[in-house]
């Protein structure tokens, strides 16, 4: 995992993760490889603008009907917008998979489209 402050107001981050198991039998939901990364504007006290994308590696899994099967790996592209109305109150606005990439993140479970989410968050 890395992070690092670009100019003002920008943030990266980036994750990266390697895993080889030896097993008789295989993990199942386990991809060999799997990351992230991200790009963050802090537009002004009260905005900040995120862009990132995610991806994994191909990986075993099973049901009753498939038995162990290979899923086929994905990546992903998000976006989000957060604005603080208050120190204590903020709106955001989240779009996942953008791309509307068509994948399962288990088998037989096919992964919502495109999804738009609009949260409002409170500190007490």
């Amino acid at each position: 995992e890395a992070e690092r402050a670009l100019t003002a107001g920008w943030r990266t981050r980036a994750t990266l993760t390697y895993l080889d198991v030896a097993s008789a039998t295989p993990l199942r939901s386990r991809p060999k490889w799997q990351g992230s990364a991200s790009v963050g504007w802090q537009a002004s006290p009260r905005l900040l603008a995120t862009l990132g994308g995610r991806f994994n590696s191909d990986f075993a899994d099973s049901s009753v009907p498939t038995g162990l099967v290979d899923v086929e790996g994905y990546a992903e592209l998000d976006a989000s917008l957060r604005y603080a109305l208050t120190d204590a109150v903020a709106l955001q606005l989240t779009a996942r998979n953008l791309s509307s990439m068509d994948y399962e993140e288990s088998v037989g479970f096919p992964a919502p489209g495109r999804v738009v989410r609009l949260s409002v968050s409170a500190e007490f």
